[in-house]
């Protein structure tokens, strides 16, 4: 069932990843200073998507878990 809702998604990644504009590094900064995110910090990614996010806070804190729906 969940299916139907994700293959279009799934279909069009490269131009998400191709045309969406990265997080800002400021608002990123922020939200680990607000948030007191360190390398001890485990935080979680729900919808992980493309990753982006991902990869800036997996410099920042000790362990990220991630949760994502499509099948790859």
């Amino acid at each position: 069932m969940a299916d139907k809702f994700i293959e279009p998604f799934t279909k069009t990644v490269q131009h998400y990843l191709k045309y969406r504009p990265s997080y800002p590094r400021e608002i990123l900064d922020l939200l680990v200073k607000e948030c007191g995110l360190s390398k001890k910090s485990i935080i979680a990614d729900i919808g992980l998507g493309t990753g982006s996010l991902l990869n800036y806070f997996l410099i920042m804190v000790i362990l990220c878990m991630v949760l994502n729906q499509t099948k790859r």
